[in-house]
């Protein structure tokens, strides 16, 4: 399978919408975000992703889109502005379970060297382990893990230089 990790033009918008619907959908299990009376999750996951502190990115195997992340620059947890922060990251179940996420992650990290933090809301344990696995796979192991509990966020965090 043949993966392209590509930075989202602005005329993709309306694509990572729809891809964001879905991840929104997965995350409704744990968040209980509710639907709106027309079926749709209300959550526009990519307000200022354009030319601000949030850079986009889709993923294609084989041509077919196959899911998208967003990196923020600076850390949601220590507001270290060079940190760079996973705020969002979803493969489409068809891709699941084939490498194609640990790919991706791996394709970003090269992309953007420095110090990473990986985010995993409390409850999302599939998510927890994923990161484990991607992050230990990318640096031979060398990454800190700690949990966050605290208003801004409840969850794991994996902190590591890429």
């Amino acid at each position: 399978m043949n993966l392209r990790v590509d930075e989202a033009a602005a005329d993709e918008a309306p694509t990572l919408r729809n891809l964001g619907e879905l991840y929104v959908h997965d995350f409704s299990e744990i968040t209980r975000i509710e639907l709106n009376a027309d079926g749709r999750f209300d959550r526009d996951l990519w307000h200022g992703c354009w030319g601000g502190d949030q850079t986009p990115y889709l993923f294609r195997v084989d041509g077919h889109l196959a899911g998208f992340a967003v990196v923020s620059k600076g850390s949601r947890i220590s507001e270290d502005p060079a940190v760079h922060d996973m705020a969002q990251f979803f493969v489409v179940r068809r891709y699941r379970r084939h490498g194609i996420g640990t790919r991706a992650a791996a394709a970003l990290f090269k992309l953007r060297p420095g110090t990473w933090e990986a985010r995993e809301i409390a409850g999302n344990d599939a998510a927890h382990r994923f990161w484990r696995k991607a992050i230990a796979a990318y640096t031979g192991d060398t990454f800190d893990e700690f949990v966050v509990d605290t208003e801004r966020w409840r969850g794991w965090v994996q902190r590591f230089v890429a």
